[in-house]
């Protein structure tokens, strides 16, 4: 490839027309959808948004002139101990106009769409086609690889994509500083971008200019050395090498020792790089290019080394279209999908054969992998948090601004713009941690974290202020006692007192019940808490039968003493007018006896409690 330097920035043949109205078209509707995909699944709390928070937290320290500092990096004490990453600074005035995670999902998608402007530059100097190239811009938009990286929380490895995009578009058109400026803010998104960087060098100084190309990989080996060698190992706080080493631990405890590994027996490197879920990825990565890439070898070759080092690691994400580990890759294979159409034309295939064959294999892909709509892998739940999610925001409403917090990990972003915030199991100097059980579909709760609910719940300094569908909300310090509606006081079989009810209308038929529980003891066993309503018949027309909280509480965690909320939901919609009364008592839980309950706490049903009656009219 030869740059064109005499070309002003943008050639007469490619002045606006319809096609620049059909890619300005494609990115606007590109830049909404995944916009409106990104925020909807930020506001249903239903994943991981601990990287989000990560990057929120670092981008206000930045706009408020204090850079790199992070209370979500446990293994770090400042963020480029984590990743030697400083796109964030650049990102800081944002943060002067609107303070919020959801800035960061925006310009996320920004970026990725605008990528596309320069694809489609760099596509209408080496195709001459302007259809052609918009297909390019179409195939790009459409890749299901770049749906996922843009749908993965947000992280600042995407910004690879548009850097080295523009990167290759001042290249093409002989703008060498612009070129050097993109190759800077390139190797600033991330340490791995050395890797990429050092490639792109070796391809400059082959195609290009060989000094500038010699310098710029001399400069991204430099960088890399520096960052993952020498800076990243010092800030760590668990001691040892970079931290990320260790997805390679496989083939040594040191990179020396991995790469003299590596080295004695190159042939593993190969073994490796084919092994199990290694082809699938390559498939997914090239298939929707319609395996272009593969005919411009020159600029594939580009992208072989970041996916070796992908591949390599012990770490199954790595190698999977699914997170957010590809985006340097995405533009290098973009650029070498224009190369091997390039190749094609100069083979004598129509431009129109070549159109038809590049939209086919992308939509064929996006049908059969991506995750926006219309995708095989589209999940709608994901973007519809429902009523749990308004629990959520209405526990978040609550927590005062500023005070120290930790949180799960689908809720922590909406408290990362304080100076004292942490990812549950970790504590630290926290007044509040706000959990959530139920939204959180990845994980579960006792075994999650190594047990660490299970000892945070035994903690005596913090009590459980407040729960509802799986949400738990815990204060530190002397627990106050529930203002409860309708206070008793039943001994249930001496262990547990159920100290009162709470009844709260919702309106057509529903009802928000509360039951108050307080361990006398530790309970011997695991109870399963039953709410029964009778009619005036005394028939069973309506039952809930769960361990207390949601079935995420069991009685055997109960702390002597302290109140335990067991929020449940009545739904007598669809019964008759007439009297109902409502039972509650406990049973052993897996179907055993039921406890006993004094004689004077209820009459009809044996061993249960009358809460109240509700006349339904």
């Amino acid at each position: 490839m030869q740059a064109v330097r005499s070309r002003p920035l943008v050639a007469p043949a490619l002045a606006v027309d319809r096609w620049t109205f059909v890619r300005g078209s494609l990115i606007l509707a590109y830049f909404t959808l995944f916009s409106i995909l990104s925020i909807q699944t930020w506001a249903s709390y239903t994943r991981y948004d601990a990287d989000l928070a990560i990057n929120d937290q670092l981008v206000w320290t930045a706009s408020r002139l204090r850079p790199f500092r992070s209370t979500l990096i446990g293994h770090a004490t400042i963020s480029l101990g984590d990743h030697f990453a400083f796109f964030q600074v650049f990102l800081a005035p944002l943060y002067w106009i609107w303070p919020d995670p959801r800035t960061l999902l925006l310009a996320q998608t920004a970026g990725l769409a605008l990528a596309a402007i320069p694809l489609g530059w760099i596509a209408d100097r080496r195709l001459q086609s302007r259809p052609l190239a918009t297909a390019v811009v179409a195939a790009f938009l459409l890749y299901p690889p770049l749906h996922f990286l843009n749908l993965f929380e947000y992280h600042e490895v995407a910004w690879a994509v548009p850097t080295v995009a523009w990167f290759f578009w001042a290249l093409t058109v002989g703008k060498m500083r612009l070129a050097w400026l993109f190759f800077l803010l390139s190797l600033a998104v991330k340490e791995e971008m050395a890797i990429v960087g050092a490639a792109l060098g070796v391809y400059v100084a082959l195609v290009e200019r060989r000094r500038a190309g010699l310098a710029m990989s001399a400069l991204a080996i430099l960088w890399g050395v520096v960052a993952m060698g020498i800076v990243m190992p010092r800030l760590t706080t668990v001691g040892g090498e970079f931290y990320y080493l260790r997805r390679y631990s496989h083939y040594g405890d040191s990179a020396s020792a991995i790469l003299l590994a590596l080295a004695a027996r190159p042939w593993v490197i190969l073994a490796d790089a084919v092994g199990p879920g290694r082809p699938a990825y390559y498939l997914q990565l090239l298939l929707p290019l319609a395996g272009l890439p593969l005919l411009a070898p020159t600029a594939f070759a580009l992208a072989v080394p970041s996916l070796l080092y992908l591949a390599l690691g012990n770490s199954p994400g790595q190698y999977s279209i699914v997170f957010h580990y590809q985006a340097p890759i995405i533009p290098l294979l973009m650029f070498a999908t224009i190369g091997g159409l390039a190749r094609l034309l100069r083979w004598g295939v129509p431009r129109a054969a070549l159109a038809a064959l590049l939209l086919g294999a992308a939509a064929v892909a996006y049908l059969v992998l991506s995750p926006a709509p219309l995708g095989r892998a589209f999940e709608p739940d994901r973007y519809h948090g429902g009523e749990h999610a308004a629990i959520l925001d209405r526990f978040v409403a609550a927590v005062p601004p500023d005070t120290p917090i930790s949180a799960a990990r689908n809720v922590v972003s909406r408290f990362s713009r304080r100076e004292r915030v942490y990812n549950f199991p970790t504590i630290a100097d926290a007044e509040i941690v706000l959990l959530d059980y139920r939204g959180l579909v990845c994980c579960g709760y006792w075994d999650d974290d190594d047990e660490a609910l299970r000892r945070f719940v035994a903690d005596p300094a913090f009590w459980l202020a407040d729960a509802a569908d799986g949400v738990w909300l815990f204060l530190k310090g002397t627990p106050r006692p529930p203002a409860i509606q309708h206070p008793a006081a039943v001994a249930i079989d001496g262990q547990i007192r159920l100290a009162g009810h709470d009844l709260v209308p919702l309106g057509d038929g529903r009802y928000e019940l509360t039951l108050w529980w307080q361990a006398l003891r530790r309970p011997d066993d695991r109870y399963t808490v039953f709410v029964h309503v009778l009619d005036a018949a005394g028939r069973r027309v309506w039952q809930h039968d769960s361990e207390p909280l949601d079935g995420l509480f069991p009685t055997t965690e109960f702390p002597p003493g302290r109140f335990i909320p067991d929020r449940r939901r009545l739904d007598l919609g669809r019964l008759p007018a007439g009297d109902y009364r409502i039972y509650v008592g406990m049973y052993e839980w897996g179907g055993g006896d039921r406890l006993p309950i004094p004689a004077t706490a209820g009459t009809e049903f044996p061993d249960a409690y009358l809460l109240t009656l509700i006349t339904r009219s």
